[in-house]
């Protein structure tokens, strides 16, 4: 049994046919790139750090859905991805008192416009996605 390429391991001589890959080769052209993490550190109160990677599919949609409701802490978390990373966020946040929730929505605002753009947290729908 032949060995299946993927997208990225085909050459362009062997994307000639098929719905996804005439849209792979769109998506490619756009010239999008990763964006390098997002890394909470030791300067930020964080050992080991906390890493913050680049958003897939599934963690935009939740991004996105969040900020349409305008939840920070939906937007935070989803950003984030890990339940226990995320937890160790607000539990230095916490050490912010009544400031504590305005440090999680501008964390949150810092981290989206990392990964889209400064002002993409602003935009209507709140991302690329949207």
């Amino acid at each position: 049994m032949a060995e299946k390429k993927t997208p990225a391991s085909k050459t362009s001589d062997e994307k000639k046919h098929g719905l996804f890959d005439e849209l792979y080769d769109r998506a490619k052209g756009k010239g999008e790139k990763r964006r390098a993490d997002f890394i909470l550190g030791e300067a930020e109160g964080f050992d080991p750090p906390i890493v913050i990677t680049s958003p897939d599919l599934f963690k935009r949609r939740l991004i996105s859905v969040a900020q349409q409701k305008n939840d920070g802490f939906g937007v935070l978390e989803a950003a984030v991805g890990d339940p226990l990373s995320f937890g160790r966020i607000l539990e230095r946040l916490n050490e912010y008192g009544d400031d504590a929730p305005a440090m999680l929505g501008a964390l949150g605002i810092k981290v989206i416009d990392h990964f889209f753009g400064r002002g993409a947290s602003e935009a209507p729908g709140g991302s690329q996605e949207s």
